[in-house]
């Protein structure tokens, strides 16, 4: 009865329910039910999610002699999941499982095995170290490396190949309309188990069926790792060019009307009754739902399998590009994820760390004293363009640029009175120290079972009751609501450390410090400032007035278009949004780019540093429009050119981005002429 509840065969489908049948066979012996049980209160279906009752109540099945329970308490003992970790006793728990033919207990054992359980059981087989991007063939896995561990000896890899059928199924039949309990989004092997425990499971569940066709190792990606693996245009980059030279199947890039499963389940149930999943969406800035189904017929979505070479369950695998040069910490010490930090001024516990250990972020000891509004009411029904989800440095950097911000934004200033270096974390930032919760929270002084949900620093297109919403991330499940900016929440500020200050992969801005004025002298938007010989409006600036951005006071004087003949049809990439720079340099690649690109060639003779503003740049400078337009030689009046491409198609052509004097954005076949600024960083 607790498993048709848990399931929903024959009856509608009601955790609550079934963990009141599994308790009541548990009490009278059922190991079974107890180990039904213990699944539950792992995952936290229809009870509070608990590790250490699920422990127990694993010991108890495994006992009794189930290998399944045996198989699950061995994975707890490894991962430290409601035990301390001790890989004695995970062993002794794969062997018991193993003797009674558990094929994934044999696996970890075998793994476990392979070397000693010191740290060195992490590496592969061979001693080679790699790096993202590498081409990866050992103990029969063939891939390419997306995220690697700080001693570039485990990680992770996917597959070379995906279906040649971009319709393959989450799942087929009456389990398309039931919740399974596959909600993990950092690992996707635990999702994996899940789906494996259900009868005919690979005929039900195409898509993780074609995963496990590869091989033992291979599974469905979690979202998080799915994000990990596409949302990165460095690891990206990387990942496909290895793929290509290897023969593989590259990835889809961004911009691309394709999207990926996760094995995550999602939190919603489609108009026709079939539950949802997580993906990554490609012609999207982030992920979304799908019915498990897929009978859209403009949607195409692809299977990507990964792997995980040496001791793939890592908390401290990288794809971040930050610096190993110049970003170390001032003592010269090295850090991991969980250790105390206290230097320059800052205090915390490291959650993220560069693969050499002296550069990363840090999340402050303690909470702010009292729920703060993300803004006041009457800046609260309206978007100021914080939206970045990685870096909530660059969002801090857009609320200080609004008059008066102290008083409008009472959670960045909660965030500023700290001190410098510190700020709100964008949502992604938040998932990160979600994941890495087991390793920091004993270190905090405010402890995260005290207040679960916290506001992000990053906004969202949403309105509750006309009033605009921002992120919002519980600490006790690792999900998010849009909540509205003058609800309320608790706030907590990270900081970076290394040159947190100065490199390009901290900075809100990539702005570089070495182009300080030498007369010392600070700016504020509307001032002018030359470069180069060319005079240009400050329309950004960092907190010290020294560094920041300007728009060239000249325009182009007549339209120009952003692409020319052939390259009207081509998608080149340049999608960033924030930084035109970036796409500057991708046009710069392309064969006879002057001619080509009449729009960037325009900005780059205006001398070196001058590039096409990016779609999010042009939003700045239309927001300080007042304060920068008296000074500029033409008035943004009409239509200009953003850097930024579209994925949209008009006839054959692709578009990019335009920005018109309302502020408004439409994108536009790149033969359309526009008038033409350029901008530049001081």
């Amino acid at each position: 009865m607790g498993y048709c509840y848990e399931y929903g065969y024959g009856v509608t489908q009601n955790y609550a329910e079934a963990v009141k049948w599994y308790r009541k066979a548990t009490d009278q012996g059922s190991s079974y039910s107890a180990n039904r049980l213990a699944e539950c209160y792992y995952y936290g279906r229809g009870v509070e999610k608990s590790y250490g009752e699920a422990t127990r109540l694993y010991r108890l099945a495994a006992d009794n002699g189930n290998k399944n329970a045996q198989y699950s308490l061995g994975w707890c003992y490894e991962k430290g999941y409601g035990v301390t970790i001790n890989i004695t006793e995970a062993k002794k728990w794969y062997q018991k499982a193993a003797a009674q033919g558990h094929e994934d207990a044999k696996k970890r054992l075998n793994e476990l095995n392979g070397s000693s359980s010191s740290s060195s059981s992490n590496y592969s087989s061979s001693g080679k170290t790699y790096k993202v991007g590498d081409y990866y063939n050992e103990n029969g896995l063939e891939g390419v490396v997306f995220a690697v561990s700080s001693d570039g000896r485990s990680g992770k890899i996917v597959s070379m190949r995906e279906p040649s059928d971009e319709r393959t199924a989450w799942a087929k039949g009456s389990e398309r309309r039931k919740s399974i309990g596959a909600t993990d989004k950092y690992d996707g092997e635990k999702n994996m188990a899940i789906v494996k425990r259900i009868y005919d499971w690979k005929t039900n569940y195409p898509a993780f069926a074609w995963c496990a066709n590869l091989g033992s190792a291979w599974y469905l990606p979690a979202i998080n790792e799915l994000e990990t693996l596409l949302y990165n245009a460095s690891t990206l980059s990387k990942v496909n060019s290895t793929l290509e030279a290897r023969g593989g199947t590259k990835l889809s890039k961004k911009g691309d009307p394709r999207w990926y499963w996760s094995s995550t389940e999602g939190t919603y149930t489609t108009s026709k009754g079939i539950h949802s999943v997580k993906l990554v969406r490609m012609n999207f800035d982030e992920s979304g739902e799908h019915g498990k189904d897929l009978t859209d017929d403009y949607t195409f979505t692809r299977i990507r399998a990964i792997a995980k070479f040496g001791n793939g369950a890592s908390n401290s695998y990288s794809n971040n590009n930050y610096s190993s040069s110049s970003n170390y910490s001032s003592s010269g010490r090295t850090y991991k994820v969980g250790d105390y930090y206290n230097e320059n001024g800052l205090e915390g516990v490291v959650f993220e760390v560069s693969a050499d250990g002296r550069s990363g972020k840090i999340l402050n000891l303690k909470k702010s004293a009292r729920m703060l509004n993300w803004s006041n009411d009457s800046e609260s029904k309206r978007t100021i363009g914080a939206n970045n989800l990685y870096d909530g440095e660059k969002n801090m950097a857009v609320v200080k640029q609004i008059y008066g911000w102290r008083d409008k934004y009472p959670l960045f200033a909660y965030c500023d009175d700290l001190g410098s270096g510190w700020y709100i974390p964008a949502k992604a930032e938040w998932e990160t120290i979600f994941r890495n919760k087991s390793l920091i929270e004993s270190k905090l002084t405010d402890k995260f079972t005290d207040t679960y949900w916290y506001y992000s620093s990053t906004e969202t297109n949403t309105t509750d009751g006309g009033v605009q919403c921002a992120y919002d991330i519980s600490m006790k499940s690792g999900g998010n609501l849009k909540t509205k900016k003058n609800y309320g929440s608790f706030g907590r500020a990270i900081a970076k450390f290394g040159s947190s200050n100065s490199s390009s992969s901290y900075s809100s801005s990539s702005y570089n410090n070495s182009s300080y004025s030498t007369s010392g002298r600070t700016y504020k938007v509307g001032d002018l400032y030359t470069i180069n010989g060319v005079q240009g409006v400050v329309f950004e600036v960092d907190a010290t007035g020294k560094h920041g951005k300007i728009i060239s006071v000249k325009s182009s004087g007549y339209d120009r278009a952003w692409a020319l003949g052939t390259e009207q049809k081509r998608f080149i990439g340049a999608t960033d949004e924030y930084d035109g720079e970036k796409n500057m340099e991708v046009v710069k690649r392309q064969s006879n780019w002057r001619s080509n690109y009449p729009a960037f060639a325009w900005g780059a003779n205006l001398g070196d540093g001058w590039y096409l503003p990016a779609k999010k740049e042009w939003e700045i400078i239309n927001r300080e429009k007042s304060k920068i337009e008296s000074e500029l030689s033409h008035k943004l009046s009409i239509y200009f050119w953003t850097s930024t491409e579209s994925n949209h198609k008009y006839n054959g052509e692709y578009c990019s981005w335009n920005i018109s004097h309302t502020g408004s954005l439409t994108d536009y076949c790149k033969s359309r002429e526009n008038n033409v600024f350029a901008v530049a960083k001081f």
